[in-house]
């Protein structure tokens, strides 16, 4: 039979066993066992329980000292106590120095971000102002080229599509015509080396079979005005509701203009292209 080292109780041992029990004054009995081999159970049982609780109070300690760095970049920590060893140990003017450098970087960066926002926000401005200054100069140019009412909408897109805004030498912006490749088109009507002007522009547009309907007096009306539409069979009327997509792919620009513009009032009649 094992015996126990301590036990909570001794009724159930015979009185054999019992003589070598000894009470612990808490209730409990301990195994009375002689010392061996400089082992002493009473004194090492002692020794443990001293040596774990010495354990938990330098435990609880740690976790005391180290609630006190909740939240502490260890990274940056270490970075900060770098910076400190080589402020202790720099001379005056070196100290200086390195705080000066750093106020300079952490300055040079917020105005950097401060920059990127405002030239967002400029580059944005910058395309609404091209955008309204492009719209009216071709307004006014379309107009004087006798475009009827509904040519400015038509037109803008086109125009858009081949005109930029720049800043000149004085400070102020215009308006350039540019050819597909993005460089800025020569004038073809004052032959002196100047740039082509939106009117000029304009003219070439009126001057396109595609949109001549959009202007009074080039000849266009004839299509559409008097309700056939001129295309290859004869079928359409200017103002139908619908056509099919293939009936109007074959037809010309200049039919395709009559069709979708009245030139009578010089509104868009509405027509829609649908599928086959």
């Amino acid at each position: 039979m094992a015996l126990g080292i301590i036990v909570d109780s001794i009724a159930g041992l015979s009185d054999e066993l019992k003589q070598h029990y000894v009470s612990t004054g808490n209730g409990k009995f301990r195994l009375d066992a002689t010392a061996g081999s400089g082992w002493s159970l009473e004194e090492n049982i002692g020794g443990l329980k001293s040596a774990l609780e010495s354990e938990r109070d330098a435990r609880a300690k740690a976790e005391r000292a180290l609630k006190a760095f909740d939240g502490v970049d260890v990274d940056r920590y270490s970075t900060l106590e770098a910076e400190n060893a080589k402020l202790k140990t720099a001379k005056p003017d070196d100290k200086l120095k390195m705080q000066f450098e750093e106020q300079t970087q952490a300055l040079v960066k917020s105005h950097e971000q401060a920059l990127g926002k405002y030239k967002q926000d400029i580059d944005a401005l910058n395309e609404v102002i091209a955008e309204q200054m492009i719209d009216s100069v071709a307004t006014q140019a379309i107009t004087a080229a006798g475009g009827i009412p509904v040519a400015p909408k038509l037109l803008k897109p086109v125009i858009r599509s081949a005109t930029r805004v720049v800043l000149k030498d004085d400070g102020k912006r215009s308006v350039e015509v540019v050819g597909e490749t993005g460089v800025a088109r020569v004038s073809t009507v004052k032959n002196d080396g100047t740039y082509m002007t939106v009117s000029e522009l304009v003219d070439e547009l009126k001057a396109n079979e595609e949109f001549q309907p959009l202007f009074k007096g080039t000849g266009a009306s004839g299509t559409g005005a008097s309700g056939s539409s001129g295309g290859p069979s004869g079928t359409f009327t200017a103002g139908a509701k619908t056509i099919k997509k293939s009936e109007f792919d074959s037809m010309d620009g200049k039919s395709r203009a009559a069709l979708l513009v009245n030139q009578e009032t010089g509104n868009v009649t509405g027509v829609q292209v649908i599928p086959d």
